[in-house]
């Protein structure tokens, strides 16, 4: 069984390689397929001077950027 670990973050980058693992797995037999969701943390000072914790919690936790990564696999 092929394995692969495809890092997500939203860019299109990270898209256009989850495609292609995608492309892969339809020539083989069903693979597994791991989301390593990264995103750079918000601790820069220059923010956290304008946002409360609770919001910087939020956006680190924000799913949305992966919207792209679900409809992609919601195919295969």
């Amino acid at each position: 069984m092929m394995r692969f670990l495809v890092p997500c973050d939203g860019s299109a980058q990270s898209l256009r390689a989850l495609k292609h693992v995608v492309r892969l797995a339809e020539r083989r037999e069903p693979p597994q397929i791991h989301l390593l969701h990264v995103r750079e943390p918000v601790d820069a000072w220059q923010v956290r001077g304008f946002l409360h914790e609770d919001e910087v919690t939020r956006i680190q936790r924000h799913w949305f950027s992966l919207i792209p990564v679900y409809k992609t696999l919601k195919y295969m």
